[in-house]
């Protein structure tokens, strides 16, 4: 368990385009095999990832941008992001070899200098080339 301590500012995404419910309580649960009783909804999107067991020959194709990546203006609790649109394509295409899409858009980001949280460049070590295969 992590202890309790203060923390800096962190990139958030205050213009969620998903509702997310959150299933748990405070401390590790790592190891539950059904979700508690406990639950909330959330209008902002505070979760660094999941990591999944995908089939072998599963790829993933990161988005890295701003805020048309992240979701402005696309219709809340659709999945209506383009980084979905492009998702469904890739699923919908032909052959055995799958594709997840992993959306790393924050919305006022910028590419070079800082905007809403750390540029583009700063963050494509953490949020691209060291995502799981």
């Amino acid at each position: 368990m992590i202890a309790a301590s203060a923390t800096t500012p962190v990139t958030g995404h205050t213009r969620a385009a998903d509702v997310v419910h959150r299933r748990s309580g405070t401390g590790d649960h790592t190891g539950d095999v059904a979700f508690p009783v406990f639950s909330t909804t959330l209008a902002s999107n505070f979760i660094m990832g999941v990591d999944l067991m995908a089939s072998r020959g599963t790829g993933a194709v990161v988005t890295l941008g701003d805020s048309i990546t992240d979701g402005t203006r696309s219709t809340p609790d659709t999945n209506s992001r383009w980084p979905n649109q492009l998702a469904r394509r890739l699923l919908a295409g032909r052959g055995k070899h799958k594709m997840g899409v992993l959306n790393m858009g924050i919305s006022g980001n910028r590419v070079i200098s800082d905007g809403a949280g750390v540029n583009a460049q700063a963050r494509f070590d953490r949020d691209v080339l060291a995502q799981a295969e």
